[in-house]
């Protein structure tokens, strides 16, 4: 079902293409969400996206367009040649399938592609190749000799008011509000585990916890007047949240961004391949404390981290450090490029 959509006077329409469910989490989805929240009212554009993913979180005046999940990706490109005019569109995709030959076909059949990249390791056959890790630069890259790339902090895949927030300072005077957030799936239960975690160190008298969208998890028996349980959270609610909180964590996802965008101590690490690179550019940059692989971390050793960090961390520097490598202009910066490829 096609639902109603933004109007534009762009001569370009743009895709945004993408998948995300309980097994592959929302991440994907997300970022393409935070980019749409960009250039709504500026272009008009429709989600792309399997019949299987979870879209409950878009809002409900978003264009969705959903296709078979059973299609592989030789047939889908057909399909979006008979759907839509390639010369009068960007597609915008997002996901570890869309791999080289995915963007070849694509630029082959007549599509404006731009590809949000995590990884580094495909060949780009993409116009314009967008990785917001601090972690890569263009020579880390192979592609075609056209291919352009927005790479960096400077391309901050976030929603408009946590780029707003990344305009103020912040500080920090005391620490007593926690904020814990695993993404869309959270299929490792390091929810669960930082709940206890931060309970046991007996040093927070807030523990605010985000639940996702496909996140199947019973954590209801932890709510209390302590521990706040959220799902389905807006945009407004989120940075409401991230506001009354003073410390999180978090993996080294988009949610890290956003995190880091309102300005906070943080702890965090990795779960799932693609968020490494992030992490170790957000620990470079020394705007983050490290806890490394979650996976192989229990409750007992978050603990002692974030009793560790407490006795230890300098958190004065690493707000300013947060503050100094996010700034204000990530939305006409993105602006410029589509207006370009448009």
């Amino acid at each position: 079902m096609v639902q109603r959509g933004y109007l534009s006077n762009m001569k370009k329409k743009i895709l945004f293409r993408g998948d995300g469910n309980d097994k592959i989490g929302l991440g994907h989805l997300y970022r393409l969400y935070a980019m749409a929240e960009m250039i709504k009212g500026s272009h008009k554009f429709i989600f792309v996206t399997r019949e299987d993913s979870l879209t409950s979180f878009l809002p409900k005046e978003y264009q969705v367009d959903r296709i078979p999940a059973t299609k592989n990706y030789k047939e889908e490109v057909q399909e979006l040649i008979q759907k839509y005019t390639p010369s009068e569109c960007l597609m915008i995709v997002d996901g570890y399938s869309f791999d080289s030959q995915y963007q070849k076909r694509i630029k082959q059949a007549g599509f404006t592609l731009v590809y949000i990249d995590d990884l580094a390791k495909e060949h780009m056959y993409a116009d314009l190749v967008i990785n917001h890790s601090p972690f890569f630069e263009k020579k880390d890259f192979s592609s075609e000799p056209y291919t352009q790339f927005a790479l960096g902090l400077k391309y901050s895949i976030i929603r408009p008011l946590f780029i707003q927030a990344c305009k103020a300072k912040r500080k920090i005077n005391q620490i007593n509000s926690a904020f814990i957030c695993f993404g869309g799936a959270d299929m490792y239960n390091l929810t669960e585990k930082s709940i206890k975690a931060l309970l046991n160190t007996g040093l927070f008298r807030t523990i605010n916890v985000v639940v996702g969208a496909a996140n199947h998890s019973n954590l209801d028996s932890f709510s209390s007047q302590e521990i706040k349980i959220h799902k389905n959270l807006s945009e407004s609610e989120m940075i409401e949240l991230l506001f009354m909180s003073n410390f999180a964590i978090v993996p080294s996802s988009t949610i890290l961004y956003e995190v880091c965008a309102v300005k906070m101590p943080v702890l965090s690490g990795y779960f799932v391949d693609n968020q490494k690179s992030i992490y170790e550019g957000f620990l470079k940059n020394k705007m983050i404390m490290g806890i490394g692989d979650f996976r192989i971390m229990n409750t007992d050793d978050i603990q002692q981290k974030v009793n560790t960090i407490f006795k230890h961390e300098n958190f004065k520097d690493l707000v300013e450090n947060q503050y100094y490598m996010m700034d204000g202009e990530i939305k006409e910066r993105f602006l410029k490029l589509i207006k370009y490829l448009c």
